[in-house]
């Protein structure tokens, strides 16, 4: 069984854009003085995190049968045989956030520009991207460490299937 497996890092904006967010929103509700203040903000941080936990990507893994991207609560895999093709990409100032996160724990949900049209992304740096295209039409932009390794395999595995 061939499995290749890279982890997802977090660009530098991501990371400080994330650290600020949460530092500063628990800043608020330790020094907040009055309880509600404390509860709303604690409610919104638990809001944001929960899904950023979901949604943020962790690795990508590829086997004989699926390309797999794992979240800290779960994973979602594509077989192979679903994908008609896998590309080198990299997002551009152009991108156009639909619903997601354009930096919170990374880039996730759904965005769209006007070369790819519209897509879900799962990546931590725009450096790190590939796309998946689906045989159903649909677009899902993918990002990891030693993307040039995953991609490959990724395309000599979709020729064979």
């Amino acid at each position: 069984m061939n499995k290749i497996k890279r982890k997802c890092n977090l660009s530098t904006w991501s990371l400080t854009l994330s650290t600020i967010f949460i530092a500063g929103l628990l800043a608020i509700a330790f020094l907040a003085d009055f309880w509600l203040v404390t509860v709303v903000d604690c409610v919104f941080l638990v809001g944001l995190c929960i899904p950023a936990l979901y949604f943020s990507p962790m690795s990508v893994e590829v086997d004989d049968e699926a390309v797999t991207v794992n979240f800290s609560l779960r994973h979602r895999s594509f077989k192979l045989s679903d994908i008609a093709s896998a590309e080198d990409v990299q997002p551009t100032m152009g991108e156009w956030r639909i619903c997601g996160s354009g930096g919170f724990f990374g880039y996730w949900g759904w965005f769209s520009n006007k070369v790819l049209g519209r897509y879900f992304a799962y990546y931590g740096r725009g450096s790190e991207c590939f796309i998946i295209r689906l045989h159903s039409g649909k677009i899902f932009m993918l990002g990891c460490e030693d993307h040039g390794t995953i991609l490959a395999h990724i395309q000599s595995m979709i020729t064979t299937v």
